[in-house]
């Protein structure tokens, strides 16, 4: 159980932390703590509101597509 909290865990962590901070490869001196404002700065964009409502409504559209025959081919109780 151990080593799949942290095989699982671990990275998850890492990667809230590095999404806390500004952090550009080309310029590793430029590491700074910017907290959630990537967060807002990310939902306050159009396009990725725009593409993540997309995301939804094709997941949505796919799941029901995949139970709604199953649902209905099912024999009777």
């Amino acid at each position: 159980m151990i080593f799949t909290i942290v095989i699982t865990q671990l990275p998850f962590l890492v990667t809230i932390w590095y999404s806390l901070r500004n952090w550009n490869l080309l310029r590793p001196d430029g590491n700074q703590f910017t907290g959630l404002q990537n967060y807002v700065d990310i939902f306050m964009d159009s396009t990725f509101r725009s593409s993540a409502l997309n995301s939804i409504v094709i997941t949505l559209g796919c799941v029901f597509l995949a139970i709604g025959p199953g649902h209905h081919l099912r024999p009777p109780a």
